[in-house]
């Protein structure tokens, strides 16, 4: 049973990831979640943070953006779709690839 729901909801995260290729990267620090950024300001963020299911990396992005102390982010994600297309292309879009990556898991 395990197997039919995994490959479900990979079936379902493809074809979402697929559609993100065709948003414009533009408007994807637009996303109303990241206004708990500014939020946080007084908090001191460093090193290395992980963005777990990132789905498009536009969380990831926006603390990479947002925080001077933060070294890397590695945006995790288990749709190949999103990993090698979509997150590389907003990253490349801010200019933010000696700092954001996208890793497959």
């Amino acid at each position: 049973m395990s197997e039919i729901l995994n490959n479900t909801d990979k079936a379902l995260h493809d074809q979402i990831h697929a559609e993100m290729q065709a948003l414009n990267p533009q408007d994807l620090l637009n996303n109303p979640r990241l206004q708990l950024l500014p939020l946080l300001a007084g908090v001191r963020i460093h090193g290395v943070i992980a963005d777990v299911g990132c789905g498009s990396g536009y969380f990831g992005i926006g603390v990479a953006k947002s925080f001077k102390g933060v070294e890397r982010v590695d945006c995790i994600e288990a749709s190949r779709i999103a990993v090698e297309k979509v997150i590389p292309r907003n990253i490349s879009f801010f200019d933010l690839s000696s700092k954001v990556r996208a890793v497959f898991g």
